[in-house]
């Protein structure tokens, strides 16, 4: 019997390992709108050339036939349009003059990515 347990004994016992395993880990996408950068340099002047000519930098103007409204002078379709495109849909609807000026600012600058000087009679290009 000491023959048959120092057999046993002998014997390797099998390794056993675990199949590999991967965790997974689910894709995340975080979308972070162009427009959401400071205005570059050449951007902010421009930008502060539209305001005067525009408003003369008043961001609550609104236009004689109360048409344009804000520092930009936005029509409200335009203003709508291009909320959407910057990815606030919290400024569709929102009379541009009554925005803050950080969002007038953005906006403004949206479209100038957008469109260029053209928007606004190509003055301050």
């Amino acid at each position: 019997t000491a023959y048959a347990y120092a057999a046993v004994q002998a014997q390797a016992a099998p390794v056993v390992t675990a199949p590999p395993t991967t965790a997974y880990v689910a894709p995340t996408t975080v979308y972070v709108p162009p427009t959401t950068a400071a205005p570059a340099q050449g951007e902010a002047a421009f930008l502060a050339c539209v305001r005067m000519r525009e408003s003369g930098g008043n961001y609550g103007a609104v236009s004689p036939d109360g048409l344009y409204r804000g520092a930009y002078q936005f029509h409200q379709g335009t203003w709508n349009n291009v909320a959407s495109m910057a990815g606030r849909p919290d400024l569709v609807g929102v009379p541009p003059n009554l925005a803050s000026p950080a969002d007038q600012d953005l906006l403004a600058v949206t479209l100038y990515r957008a469109a260029g000087a053209a928007p606004w009679g190509g003055y301050c290009a």
